[in-house]
């Protein structure tokens, strides 16, 4: 991005980068699939709501995704 004012500048840009690009990459695919189910699952749709069960594979995979993703973005900076 800049020039370079000491050794460190471009392992930080491209940390802030990553950091970046991830962030920008969740708020899209969170933000489609929100609307997406907003959709869906509208009251119009289906005025009578389902008891749903939970699901332990899926509560672990979203816990050990982000968890992964933090680590990543902790050992590059």
């Amino acid at each position: 991005m800049f020039s370079g004012v000491s050794n460190f500048t471009d392992s930080v840009d491209r940390t802030t980068m990553f950091i970046f690009l991830v962030s920008l990459f969740f708020l899209v695919f969170i933000s489609v699939v929100m609307i997406y189910f907003v959709i869906r699952y509208n009251k119009k749709r289906n005025p009578k709501s389902e008891h749903i069960e939970g699901n332990l594979t899926l509560e672990i995979l979203w816990s050990v995704i982000p968890l992964g993703l933090v680590m990543v973005m902790f050992l590059k900076s």
